[in-house]
């Protein structure tokens, strides 16, 4: 199947998007069409990924002109591009049908699932793509979706407020992938992964790969909403609950990591970026962690994590390279989707996200939840132990004590969250759709046997499939993980058993509702900015005003010296000449009379003037 046609994985979901925007017909339709589409790409990834079983590479090329260069584009089959693309599709199709039965009184649901199809057709072009010229047109479609979905509800201006929060900021990191792209083209002549990696492994220290690395990672800091670019993320919750589960999971976020998994041949050459790479991480992880611990808003607690892992991917990626950070992200796709899933049943139920007043009467939000916190906090045999156990396994010294930490705090914020928002319900109140409840539960299944894929019991396969032949298996540390995490369930049960609505200090919840003062770096950058143009006004005002105002001074000091000049030593010879010209000429005038007598008179005179003249010039010799 080395023929096998990449292009129709992302196409179905595209082509979707075109026939929702012009079909006729009821609201139910338009969700049907979408979820068909992208559960035929499902079907075609796992194809994709049986054909791909031999790890071998094979590539649809074209072939394109661009500053003067012939580039290759095209689609990629990889075993990192076929895991991907099975991610994406197969968390995307239990959100499309759960999105049935959310979208069914909600507005305008010919756009919701026209924009979620061409989200989920432009995230497949990303993770298929052979080279960075279409992963930057996949990645900007991306975002662009992203924004108009998380404003979809238009009645509210918080909702286009946080669309436009998020779109601006990604455009921070989408500048800085966009540039280290160009750089790359300047360097290399190429952007194809095969051309531009076998550069890179040449130019060890080189100034020009660090820059590229460096850019790389802000793109990738950008979309995945780490620090110092992370600010976007808790607003997004705006959108309706299947766009948050969407992005979160499998798609926008996930993005990022993505790159940065795809571009580690360049970090591996550039030690200062990757170190970067894991202080980012870490920075993002832990404050988003302690963050989350606080918080009164259930979607926010769900923000706050995804930041948090996302973070623990980045320092996945950077201390154990490809696996450990695809598993992870392989995993919170799993569990996250199912969070989200879960939250946005009693949300919807009770019109509010304040877990003070949430009271879930769904066993199937609630057992859903449930094993997607298990799940989040590392509890075997779900699927984020055996993740956290590929982490763990590579980790060592203040990592591993980082990971621990993350792992109490982890166990902590969910269970608080389950406790305060997800009672359990003595009577079940069901959904009446059943589109929601089979999203929950197929996302539950995958929540449970998405780590398999990686254990001792599988033989490893998704290591082996990725290069990484040893197998996750049960070690030390991850048990300390799973006692630490037990440690946080034990710490919230105590204090939020009654359903007590905050047990934290004031003080300490509002530093660490702001990530250690993290999120008020926007406010500070912009305080600078306004004291820095304060200050540039007052040296305006103080010298460049003064010395404008002395130079005017002295250009008109100049310009009245200059009138006397003009007027007293220039004009005044020029007019006496004319004067006396003028005297001559009215003198000269009087002798012209017109009579011929006159002029008779006055030759006859000039003769005998002139005969005297010469007479006495001879006399004088």
């Amino acid at each position: 199947m080395n023929d096998f046609p990449l292009w129709l994985i992302p196409l179905l979901p595209f082509v979707a998007c075109g026939v929702i925007l012009i079909v006729p017909g009821r609201r139910a339709r338009f969700g049907y069409i979408g979820s068909v589409a992208v559960s035929a790409s499902a079907l075609l990834s796992l194809l994709n990924l049986l054909a791909n079983n031999s790890g071998r590479t094979h590539s649809n090329v074209l072939h394109v002109h661009l500053a003067g260069r012939i580039l290759q584009t095209g689609y990629v089959r990889d075993p990192l591009a076929s895991i991907m693309a099975v991610v994406v599709s197969w968390i995307a199709t239990p959100i499309f049908f759960y999105s049935i039965g959310y979208m069914r009184n909600e507005e305008a649901p010919r756009r919701f699932f026209a924009l979620m199809s061409l989200f989920t057709a432009a995230m497949l072009s990303l993770v298929l793509a052979g080279d960075y010229l279409l992963l930057y047109l996949s990645w900007e479609i991306v975002g662009f979706c992203s924004y108009l979905l998380i404003g979809h509800e238009t009645g509210q201006e918080k909702n286009s407020r946080a669309a436009l929060k998020a779109f601006s900021l990604t455009r921070i990191g989408d500048l800085g992938l966009l540039t280290g792209m160009a750089l790359m083209l300047s360097h290399v002549g190429a952007l194809d992964f095969v051309h531009v990696f076998a550069a890179s492994s040449h130019g060890r220290q080189d100034a020009a790969w660090t820059t590229v690395a460096l850019l790389l990672l802000m793109g990738a800091a950008g979309k995945s909403a780490q620090f110092p670019l992370h600010w976007w993320l808790p607003d997004a919750m705006a959108g309706p609950t299947p766009v948050s589960a969407l992005l979160h999971s499998a798609t926008m976020v996930a993005a990022g990591v993505y790159l940065l998994a795809r571009s580690l041949p360049i970090f591996h050459v550039v030690p200062f970026a990757h170190t970067l790479m894991l202080f980012i991480g870490v920075m993002t992880a832990v404050g988003a962690a302690f963050s989350a611990c606080v918080q009164t808003d259930l979607q926010r607690v769900l923000a706050d994590s995804t930041m948090s892992q996302i973070g623990e991917m980045f320092l996945a990626l950077a201390v154990g390279g490809t696996l450990p950070g695809i598993f992870h992200l392989l995993a919170q796709a799993t569990f996250k989707a199912l969070l989200f899933v879960a939250a946005g049943i009693v949300v919807k139920a009770a019109g509010t996200n304040d877990m003070s007043k949430l009271n879930a009467k769904s066993r199937s939000a609630y057992v859903g939840f449930l094993i997607g916190a298990l799940s989040l906090s590392g509890f075997p045999p779900l699927a984020g132990f055996w993740s956290r156990a590929a982490i763990s396994r590579d980790a060592h010294g203040w990592i591993s004590a980082v990971l621990l930490l993350l792992a109490l705090l982890s166990g902590f914020y969910i269970s608080r969250a389950f406790l305060l928002a997800f009672p359990y319900p003595n009577e079940s109140v069901e959904p009446t759709s059943w589109f929601m409840r089979a999203g929950v539960y197929t996302l539950a299944v995958f929540t449970i046997v998405g780590g398999f894929l990686q254990s001792a019991w599988t033989g490893g396969w998704l290591g082996r499939f990725l290069h990484h032949p040893q197998p996750t298996q049960f070690h030390l540390s991850s048990l300390y993980d799973t006692a630490l995490a037990a440690l946080g369930w034990l710490t919230a049960f105590a204090l939020y058993r009654r359903h007590t609505e905050n047990a934290a200090p004031a003080a300490w919840r509002m530093l660490l509702l702001t990530g250690f003062g993290t999120d008020d770096f926007p406010s500070v950058l912009a305080r600078a900015m306004f004291a820095l143009a304060h200050l540039l006004d007052g040296v305006e005002e103080r010298i460049f005003n003064r010395i404008g105002d002395g130079a005017v001074g002295g250009a008109l000091f100049l310009a009245r010296n200059s009138a006397w000049l003009d007027t007293r030593v220039i004009d005044q010879p020029i007019i006496a000449s004319a004067d006396g010209l003028r005297a001559l000429g009215g003198i000269v005038r009087k002798l012209q009379t017109g009579k011929i007598y006159h002029y008779l008179a006055a030759a006859f005179a000039w003769i005998i003037i002139v005969g005297f003249l010469v007479l006495a010039i001879r006399v004088h010799k």
